[in-house]
């Protein structure tokens, strides 16, 4: 692959501190952020089409701010929209879906300082009291072709589902952890290492990232 194909990670968007009295409108996927300078400080809205979301910032005027798209910080539970059915010894390949946080990051020179992070408002966060931390649910579609290219912030994970044990299974769900480091930009779509996910024996689920094929492609 020549330099310039090789896949990178999603670029974050600057977002310009207004000058007193003005504002900045941005659209990030299907969300609209306005930041506007007030006395004092600065006022940003979130509009995503259902409600509307509000901080009050105090920021230096000497400093920039810019959005990251990163992975949830969290264990995520994807939720299928159709069960998985696997005989021994079968397999199933295919494409699910993660959601991608906007996150406003505001640097000060060398230092970095995340603002805020505007959740999807369909990603539900839990406690999760055996693993004693936090998970967050996400609806995913299991698609076996890559979707098309569209305007939603959101990660494809491809996935590979495998039974070793030696009963039927079925998957309405899996676990996986994301991290901004795995991420890349690859033909219009930010994509995550792919993920093996075995059931065992007893039950339990298994998971390999295969980040050697992320190695390859670079």
């Amino acid at each position: 692959m020549e330099a310039s194909q090789k896949p990178q990670a999603p670029m974050p968007m600057p977002m310009p501190l207004p000058a007193r009295g003005c504002s900045v409108r941005l659209h990030v996927g299907s969300i609209e952020l306005v930041l506007e300078s007030i006395r004092g400080g600065y006022s940003l809205l979130c509009l995503d089409g259902t409600e509307v979301r509000s901080w009050l910032l105090g920021l230096p005027a000497s400093g920039a701010m810019h959005i990251e798209f990163r992975a949830p910080r969290t264990p995520l539970i994807l939720n299928f929209s159709l069960s998985v059915a696997l005989a021994p010894g079968g397999r199933v390949r295919g494409y699910a879906q993660a959601p991608l946080i906007p996150t406003l990051v505001f640097a000060d020179g060398e230092r970095h300082f995340v603002v805020t992070e505007i959740l999807p408002l369909e990603l539900l966060t839990e406690w999760d009291a055996s693993a004693l931390c936090c998970l967050q649910r996400w609806p995913s579609p299991l698609t076996y072709r890559l979707p098309p290219n569209g305007s939603a912030l959101r990660a494809i994970v491809p996935l590979t589902l495998y039974n070793r044990s030696d009963t039927m299974q079925s998957l309405a769900q899996v676990q996986v952890q994301l991290s901004y480091s795995e991420l890349r930009s690859l033909r219009g779509h930010t994509i995550a290492a792919p993920r093996r996910l075995a059931v065992g024996p007893d039950g339990a689920i298994h998971t390999r990232v295969q980040s050697n094929s992320w190695a390859a492609a670079r």
